[in-house]
């Protein structure tokens, strides 16, 4: 009876998995995708007890097939940006980070910009009161812009460099973005907000910020709640759409709670083109259920 139970366990462990891959077709499946390294660990969990339990030939495909899932996860944690050999003089430190409506602890959000003598910070939830927050460290972040999205707040942008004219925002669809002029590089800094996959309605708004991402020409940093995983299909169109990649790597950025057990979801995302990602990493808690994302980019 044990045993039947492992069975079924493996197998609708497995076939989440697969469903997870089918996530260009329906918004259904890249819901699933979110869950792909968990359900890889509660398959490789299994598969490990089984092999203990069969005395059969079978104990060699599944000690394969359990290489096979650590190697996958592996290719999916690893960062593979390449990082110049050369001392590059050039840095910009960079802050993503959801705020959340809720959060009431923004003294916590101005001390991490200043102490980490951040250059430039994308926001999303942003409320009326973040925003007047934020706006008292115009002597330090002269250049900001804001973008209204949805009862849970706004879109934001913070620069030390000045902004050239150039931008846009997307009222009511979470994307705001400003061409920056750093002095020896200019670059298009975009912050966005996506809505969960399925059941809401997040492949009809990339569809239509893609129209907006097109727009925007040379270096661009992307970056934002992406509420998709790393590997799923509405990042991917988020890249292809601002001609932009990914900075591979989890960074697990959100607890979500569930009946069971709290779930870490890696949902925040910086893409880029022209840059180099010399450190990327999550920052400590700032008052929000997301952690910041913290990076520095080299060019």
């Amino acid at each position: 009876m044990f045993i039947r139970l492992i069975y079924v366990l493996i197998f609708s462990s497995t076939l989440v998995v697969l469903l997870g891959f089918l996530n260009t077709i329906h918004p259904f499946f890249d819901s699933l995708a979110h869950f792909r390294v968990h359900f890889l660990i509660i398959l490789a969990s299994l598969l490990v007890l089984l092999f203990f339990m069969l005395r059969s030939k079978m104990r060699y495909i599944i000690a394969f097939i359990i290489l096979s899932i650590f190697v996958y996860l592996y290719t999916l944690i690893q960062r593979f940006d390449s990082i110049p050999s050369v001392v590059v003089e050039e840095h910009i430190t960079m802050m993503q980070f959801n705020l959340n409506f809720r959060n009431k602890n923004l003294d916590k959000v101005q001390d991490c910009l200043l102490k980490k003598s951040i250059d430039i910070a994308t926001f999303q939830e942003v409320t009326h009161a973040h925003k007047a927050k934020l706006e008292e460290l115009r002597d330090k972040y002269p250049y900001q812009a804001y973008c209204e999205f949805a009862t849970v707040g706004g879109e934001m942008i913070l620069s030390k460099y000045p902004f050239t004219g150039n931008g846009g925002c997307v009222k009511g669809q979470g994307l705001v973005w400003r061409e920056i002029d750093a002095g020896n590089k200019k670059f298009s800094l975009v912050s966005l907000h996506l809505h969960w996959p399925y059941p809401y309605d997040q492949y009809n708004q990339i569809t239509t910020l893609s129209k907006e991402l097109e727009k925007i020409k040379g270096p661009i940093i992307v970056a934002g709640d992406f509420n998709a995983a790393p590997w799923s299909h509405a990042v991917d169109r988020i890249a292809k759409a601002s001609q932009s990649r990914v900075i591979s790597g989890i960074r697990w950025s959100i607890k979500v709670d569930t009946p069971i057990a709290p779930v870490w979801l890696p949902i925040d995302h910086i893409l880029s083109s022209g840059f180099i990602s010399e450190q990327i990493t999550t920052g400590k808690d700032l008052g929000s259920d997301h952690l910041p994302i913290l990076s520095t980019f080299v060019y």
